[in-house]
């Protein structure tokens, strides 16, 4: 069976594969996660991979459902960078902010520690 005919399960554990060698948090069960909870994981991540779309309704519905025409040009474009991206996987963990309640940030010093976070990050 060629690639294009593959199933939309089939390819979404393609799919599910290649998300799991950038981060192997995506490492899930396709049958037992929700559709819209997948959505939002996998949408979240190519936005902090830099894919470019509209991540519109379309585009959600495409991923939902394993759609051929959403699916194969997110596998083109991550294969074609699969080295940049996944260095960029690994140091967005480390870009994301960090929510810290506001009743900790009072304390000098975790304001301190969180403020020399802060300029880490941003370097």
């Amino acid at each position: 069976v060629g690639f294009d005919e593959k199933e939309p399960f089939e390819l979404m554990e393609i799919f599910k594969k290649v998300l799991v060698f950038l981060d192997p948090k995506h490492d899930v069960d396709l049958r037992e996660e929700k559709p819209e909870a997948m959505y939002q994981r996998i949408a979240e991540f190519l936005h902090i991979l830099g894919y470019q779309c509209s991540f519109d309704i379309e585009f959600q519905s495409g991923i939902i459902s394993g759609d051929k025409n959403t699916i194969h040009p997110i596998l083109y474009w991550m294969l074609s960078n699969l080295d940049q991206l996944r260095k960029r996987a690994y140091l967005a963990k480390f870009c994301m902010n960090l929510d810290v309640p506001e009743e900790f940030v009072r304390e000098e010093q975790v304001y301190h520690i969180f403020q020399s976070y802060k300029e880490l990050q941003s370097q």
